[in-house]
């Protein structure tokens, strides 16, 4: 079996977003990051996500 490999481009994305999002949910920008931060239990921590990479709300 061969294995299927895809690039993601953030133009692509951000595409994507404009044609099956509402207006107010589109994306500005795309930002590829290595990984992201999580909490002790697992999950993605999104308070440190807003401090490290993006504006709070």
């Amino acid at each position: 079996m061969q294995a299927i490999y895809y690039v993601l481009v953030s133009s692509e994305i951000i595409r994507f977003c404009r044609d099956n999002l509402a207006s107010y949910k589109k994306p500005h920008y795309v930002e590829f990051v290595a990984s992201l931060p999580k909490n002790p239990g697992g999950k993605i921590d999104k308070k440190e996500l807003k401090r490290q990479y993006g504006k709070g709300q």
